[in-house]
């Protein structure tokens, strides 16, 4: 699958959460978690790791009732963590290059239709 984005919106922080919440022209369900919760790993690394608990948690409470010995290592498995840090107006310029006018944002790939061949024409 080419580069496409397939949920945006806005995000907030609310009740120690981050909560995600979708952008009107996503009509379709990513089918991904949209509430966070912040956590620090007792081993490893130091960093924050957000855990969805929409959908993950549940993935890595199977995980841990099967392996409890290795929960640590289930939770970095199970959750987000920062990949890198941006420079100043990195965040403006990668918005403004996913943003809807982009070639990523397909959002007819989320329909029974789908999208068309990349080669054919449409009327725009």
């Amino acid at each position: 699958m080419p580069e496409t984005i397939y949920d945006m919106g806005t995000w907030r922080v609310e009740s120690n959460m981050l909560m995600l919440a979708p952008d009107p022209d996503v009509t379709w369900n990513p089918n991904t978690d949209r509430h966070f919760v912040m956590l620090r790993a007792k081993s490893g690394n130091p960093e924050p790791l957000l855990l969805g608990v929409d959908h993950r948690i549940h993935v890595f409470e199977h995980i841990v009732g099967a392996k409890p010995k290795s929960t640590p290592d289930y939770l970095v498995f199970s959750s987000l963590r920062k990949k890198s840090v941006w420079a100043n107006g990195a965040v403006s310029r990668e918005k403004a290059r996913l943003g809807k006018n982009s070639k990523a944002w397909r959002p007819c790939w989320f329909t029974d239709a789908g999208c068309p061949h990349p080669g054919t024409v449409t009327g725009k």
